[in-house]
């Protein structure tokens, strides 16, 4: 029987009115009785235990206060825990895929005292369970290689994903819209005359990933305009934001945003906008 949890009903995490199991230090069988392929982990390395939940399980931050009653991004900057994703299918036990928080470890290893082989030294452990080796030694944590790049479009509307300054200016237009998603650390960039941030959510999976759009804010997304400000491009707008502040003014933590979205602030000045609301 999986060793679970005593936290939360004994056994489990909720998100959305569902329970989810939470394994602690699983062994290739446990992992395996999850029945899916793709999972989500937080490994600490003040106690080395391992915890694992399906994939539509809650997000890192989410879970991570269930599970310790813990500040996610506190503690990726401490350098307690290492967060990210995993695929179960191309060997005995899962591989690690991508980091959830890099930019609060990138914060932790070029403010701190320790080195990258240090940190991946703290984590060793979790190799037993999760195949993390590759993934951390690909590259070095701090290269842009882990802010993925890209570009996809249809025969109307070019998409940028992650782009430099330079992608962004040759878009041709003053206001561009933004979505950026915190699970994956990701800004899609496009040409806000030509499209809307709905139209975008509803033709895209890679970008919606089956989430409602009127819901997406409570998973860590957000939607702006942005204006090219002194030879940067700075957030102005959003209707999300606006709308929610009229309707239901405070109910959004606007503290708790600025850091949610710092990362942001590597494509798009977001810290401005969102300031005006604390």
């Amino acid at each position: 029987m999986s060793r679970l949890l005593k936290y939360l009903n004994e056994k489990y995490i909720k998100f959305r009115g569902k329970s989810y199991e939470v394994l602690e230090n699983p062994n290739p069988r446990e992992i395996r009785d999850l029945k899916t392929p793709y999972l989500k982990f937080i490994a600490d390395r003040r106690d080395k235990t391992l915890y694992v939940w399906d994939i539509d399980g809650p997000l890192h931050e989410g879970a991570w206060r269930q599970i310790k009653g813990g500040n996610l991004k506190m503690d990726i900057y401490k350098g307690y825990i290492l967060s990210g994703y995993s695929t179960l299918n191309r060997g005995p036990k899962p591989v690690m895929d991508s980091g959830d928080g890099n930019y609060y470890l990138q914060d932790y290893l070029q403010n701190g005292d320790i080195t990258l082989e240090q940190f991946k030294n703290n984590f060793k452990w979790v190799d037993k369970y999760i195949d993390i080796s590759a993934y951390l030694g690909e590259s070095s944590i701090l290269s842009e290689k882990f802010f993925e790049r890209g570009k996809f479009s249809n025969n109307s509307i070019e998409i940028f994903v992650n782009p430099t300054r330079k992608e962004m200016n040759s878009i041709g237009s003053k206001e561009l819209r933004f979505t950026a998603d915190c699970s994956n650390k990701k800004v899609y960039v496009f040409d806000g005359r030509r499209v809307l941030h709905v139209e975008v959510w509803g033709a895209y999976k890679e970008i919606n990933k089956g989430r409602d759009f009127q819901e997406s804010s409570k998973d860590g997304v957000l939607f702006g305009v942005c204006e090219p400000i002194g030879g940067k491009w700075v957030m102005t707008s959003s209707d999300e934001i606006e709308l929610e502040e009229r309707l239901h003014q405070g109910s959004w933590d606007f503290t708790d945003m600025l850091i949610d979205f710092k990362w942001v602030n590597r494509y798009i000045n977001v810290d401005k906008f969102l300031r005006e609301y604390l």
